[in-house]
């Protein structure tokens, strides 16, 4: 089964969010989707740290 990662402001108020959200819960057949919170409130560390985290988890469920 393919599949497609959307990455965006995902839990954020706006259109963006909502074409993320309406394309995740839609994927095309054969097909599974997941999102990634691009946008993160914080300062700068806590930014950097949720970055890290989700790359690591991209790297593992992608590319193993």
């Amino acid at each position: 089964m393919r599949r497609v990662l959307h990455v965006g402001p995902c839990n954020t108020p706006g259109g963006m969010a909502k074409v993320i959200q309406i394309l995740s819960k839609n994927p095309p057949e054969g097909w599974t989707a997941e999102t990634w919170q691009s946008h993160k409130v914080g300062n700068p560390i806590v930014k950097y740290l949720h970055h890290k985290k989700m790359l690591k988890t991209v790297q593992k469920s992608y590319f193993h």
